[in-house]
């Protein structure tokens, strides 16, 4: 999944190239081409992308930077901690601004006066955690790491279905015999795939396909067009989402299986953000009209507002 996702990192140019997957990786991380890479930077890069729970993750960065094997670590520790951990992660994610050093200092002298501590004494790897999981700045960064999605198991050619959510009328409704009044009757919906449904060929969204890691750029402007279903309140706060790409793009994680179908939603919710896996199937009435939203305006192939 890695590979894939940073299969754009390859630069003929960098001194250290070469065609494999751990040298497209090395040049994510050696920014200024010079062949030297902060080893520390890696592993805790690669330690906020595993699937270790959060509390796993904080106990192995912290152990990186307790040199002296005590459990505590100085205010300087610290601010090379959280200045590497951000910008290992940054190299990986382009969506990441790395903080600045003075930043990260100011973060690491507000965990040290939570602990009512001076600068000079060293902070618990109890005062630690309890910073990490009460200042929402780096709360909602372990959070954002927390949201990797894991691969499932599908032949070749094989379509993902989601089997919390199955494409028929237990989807729609309580009862299949009994659709709420001014809805359509269950068995009159089509549940179809993306290349069964857009006149063009399926994209998530008018400047990403999906099969190139969710990525893009440019405006997703573009009125929606409510369907059957009454939420043109869910419609009208993804509009504003749309208006800013980046922050619609952030709420879609890569899984490396679009192309079959399984596709991963963040939402935000009981203060934190939780994923949603899913399959492409929209349902759509026998007869014509879709049930859910779809674009008003050109491309009308985009599948964000379904998904």
């Amino acid at each position: 999944m890695l590979f894939s996702g940073l299969r754009s990192a390859d630069d003929s140019s960098h001194p250290c190239c070469k065609k494999t997957k751990a040298g497209i990786i090395y040049i994510q991380f050696d920014t200024d081409k010079n062949g030297l890479v902060d080893a520390l930077e890696v592993i805790a890069a690669f330690t906020m992308l595993s699937s270790m729970s959060v509390k796993d993750k904080m106990d192995t960065i912290h152990s990186l930077y307790d040199f002296n094997g005590t459990g505590t670590v100085t205010l300087d520790e610290m601010t090379i901690m959280l200045r590497t951990v951000a910008s290992g992660t940054g190299k990986l994610d382009k969506g990441i601004v790395t903080p600045t050093t003075r930043q990260m200092e100011e973060l690491s002298k507000w965990a040290f006066k939570k602990a009512k501590l001076d600068s000079d004494a060293v902070v618990s790897k109890f005062d630690f955690d309890d910073f990490c999981l009460t200042n929402p700045t780096v709360r909602s960064f372990l959070d954002y790491w927390s949201g990797g999605s894991h691969q499932v198991a599908l032949a070749r050619g094989e379509l993902f279905s989601d089997s919390a959510f199955k494409a028929n009328g237990t989807a729609l409704y309580y009862s299949l015999t009994d659709a709420p009044m001014g809805m359509l009757p269950a068995h009159t919906v089509n549940w179809l795939r993306p290349k069964q449904l857009c006149p063009g060929l399926p994209r998530l969204y008018s400047d990403g396909g999906l099969g190139n890691q969710l990525g893009g750029s440019g405006s997703l402007g573009g009125a929606l067009r409510a369907g059957q279903f009454a939420n043109q309140w869910f419609l009208s706060a993804l509009s504003l989402v749309a208006s800013q790409p980046q922050l619609l793009r952030s709420l879609f994680v890569w899984t490396g299986q679009e192309k079959q179908g399984r596709f991963c939603v963040r939402f935000f919710k009981g203060e934190k953000w939780q994923n949603v896996v899913i399959d492409d199937q929209v349902w759509r009435y026998c007869l014509s009209a879709l049930l859910n939203a779809s674009r008003t305006l050109p491309p009308s192939n985009d599948l964000y507002q379904c998904m």
